[in-house]
This record gives structure tokens, C-alpha cells and sequence, in this order.
């Protein structure tokens, strides 16, 4: 199968698949060198290989490849196929189920709470899907200790008899609703500030976590100015993403591959476009639709959206290519 592979394989980017004996899709992987890529798996020797690999490669019988016209096209068509076909050896791309989202309750004094896929059907102010269960819980204690949102459990406990005591807020980690310490206008610009801020608005955090620093440094506490600074880092980044993710789903975007002069912009897979659910390629006779995937009645999955979203977010990141928004 090497020989054949180095024969009929092209060095340009695509997607490839490896089949068993009966001809079933075992395996999809993509590659900006297609040939260097498959023939990497065929080594004489299978010793060396992470134990997953070894098996796909040992099942594998046949392949079969499909050429794209650049890497992020690869990228796209991969994460689809994979999502349709759901080969044995794919892991990543089939565990949406992993996925955990943030959920303003219904509350007089809302709270956020951390829920999975099937809790949110039905429920309108949700933010997600975050595939890190890590990030879920920094984002819980960074909102806690910064914007002093209420986590405790119920609608609000103590409401009406009013607790003698909340650690939370003792602590500085929350305004007290239980206690009556704020009003629920009050609360409700609280809540406004939360919202902005997991919809990628870092200006409120980016001045709070600046001032907590300047404080640190001037009583020469460098050790917290320090975690301080990481927790800023951490908060551009994730606004950042929360941008772009809220542009990709609602929005169109125009990728321009790093390198293109101005006047190349429209030629062949020079310029990409999302909207509505397709990343699709000007100057071409047929659109090459890589984002179309239904479900749940004609409604579109977000959690679909989201990988690939990501998908284009890292190849941006990695490539320092240019994105427009329109």
C-alpha cells in the first residue's frame, strides 16, 4: 500500500481515509501533504506508534483521499466527514457529548450554574458550548471573586427570613443578595455585566485586574500582581475567542490567507466566507459547502458550529492570517 500510496497520492493538502478489509471507513485524518502524511503510516515497523494508531493501521486495508485547495478547506471537510461517518478510530471530533455550558437562572437574583447539552434545551440566556470542563470551573471562580455574582444553591437562599450569615459574602465573594445587601436593580446591572463579558467584552475585567495589579505593586506583593497578570492574559484570550466565536455564528467572515497581496484577495482559495451556517469560497461556479449539518428538528447544532469555529480560530492563530468581519 505504500507504493500505491506514493504513485497515486498528490503532496498537497487533503483529507484521507484509511479502510478495512470489508471496505468500511475505519479512520479520516487531513493533512497540508497528503503523500508525506499517509506514507508516514506505513512503515515497515509499527513499533514506536501509540497503541490506537497501531491498531487503525494494522486494520487498515485500503485508502482512498480527496485533494483540497488549501489547508483550512482540509480542516472543514475533515471535522464534517468524520461527524457524518464517525470512523471507530476518530476520537475528538465525536465527543460532543463532553460539552458543558454556563446558565443565568430565571431568579429574581439569577446565578450561574454549569450544565450540559441536555439541560439546555429550552433555556434562553446560555453560554457555551465550552469543551473544557477546566475553563468552566475558572470561569465560575474568576466571575465569583471579580463580579461578586451569587453561587449559592436554590433560587435564593434565605429570601423572606434573611440568613444571619453568607461566607461568600463574608469572604468578599459575592454582594449578599440573601442578606439583602443589594437591590435587585443593582443586582440586574450586575448580571448585565456578567453577560458582556462571557459575550467576549473584557473592558470592565481588563481595568478591574490593571488596578489590582498597580495595588499589588505598589505594596510589593509581586507573587499575586503576577497571578494577577496570568488572570488578565487569561481573560483577553478568552474574550478574544468569545468574539470570534459570536462573529463566526451570527455574522460573516472573510479569511484571507497570509501572504495574498490585496489584489489576489478573490482568486482561487484565497478568501473564505461563514454565514449562516457555510464556509463557502468565492470565484468558484459551485459553492463548497463544508458547514452544513442539521439536527433536532431543521435546527442547527451549536455545538457543530462551535467545532469548527474552532477549527478556524486555531488555523488563524497558527497562520496570522486575516480576518474581517462584515
Amino acid at each position: 500500500m505504500r507504493a500505491r500510496v506514493n504513485q497515486e497520492v498528490p503532496a498537497t493538502p487533503g483529507i484521507y481515509r484509511f479502510l478495512d478489509r470489508e471496505g468500511s471507513i475505519i479512520y479520516i485524518g487531513k493533512s497540508v501533504n497528503l503523500r508525506r502524511r499517509m506514507a508516514s503510516y506505513l512503515t515497515e515497523s509499527l513499533e514506536g506508534m501509540e497503541g490506537r494508531t497501531r491498531r487503525m493501521v494494522y486494520n487498515a486495508a485500503d485508502f482512498s483521499f480527496q485533494a483540497t485547495t488549501s489547508e483550512l478547506e482540509a480542516l472543514m471537510l475533515e471535522d464534517r466527514l468524520i461527524k457524518e461517518q464517525m470512523p471507530p478510530y476518530n476520537i475528538r471530533q465525536k465527543q460532543m457529548h463532553l460539552v458543558r455550558y454556563l446558565y443565568l437562572t430565571e431568579d429574581r437574583f439569577p446565578a450561574l450554574r454549569a450544565i450540559d447539552y441536555t439541560q439546555k434545551q429550552d433555556r434562553t440566556r446560555v453560554f457555551g458550548p465550552f469543551r473544557n470542563g477546566y475553563l468552566v470551573e475558572n470561569l465560575l471562580e474568576l466571575i465569583s471573586r471579580h463580579f461578586k455574582l451569587r453561587s449559592c444553591a436554590g433560587s435564593l437562599p434565605g429570601c423572606g427570613s434573611r440568613k444571619t450569615s453568607c461566607i461568600n459574602h463574608e469572604l468578599g465573594l459575592c454582594v449578599g443578595a440573601c442578606r439583602g445587601a443589594v437591590s435587585p436593580e443593582d443586582y440586574a446591572r450586575l448580571v448585565q455585566r456578567v453577560t458582556r463579558f462571557l459575550e467576549g467584552d473584557d473592558s470592565e475585567i481588563v481595568v478591574l485586574l490593571n488596578e489590582i495589579m498597580s495595588r499589588d505593586a505598589a505594596s510589593l506583593a509581586y507573587e499575586h500582581a503576577a497571578r494577577t497578570r496570568d488572570l488578565l492574559e487569561f481573560c483577553e484570550r478568552f474574550c478574544r475567542r468569545q468574539r470570534f466565536l459570536r462573529a463566526f455564528e451570527r455574522g460573516t467572515i472573510v479569511v484571507r490567507e497570509e501572504g495574498k497581496p490585496p489584489s489576489t484577495h478573490f482568486f482561487h482559495h484565497g478568501i473564505y466566507r461563514h454565514c449562516k451556517g457555510k464556509l463557502t469560497e468565492r470565484r468558484m461556479e459551485k459553492e463548497v459547502d463544508l458547514l452544513r449539518r442539521r439536527s433536532h428538528g431543521g435546527v442547527a447544532d451549536d455545538r457543530i458550529t462551535f467545532d469548527r469555529a474552532e477549527i478556524v480560530y486555531r488555523w488563524l492563530q497558527r497562520n496570522r492570517s486575516e480576518m474581517l468581519v462584515l
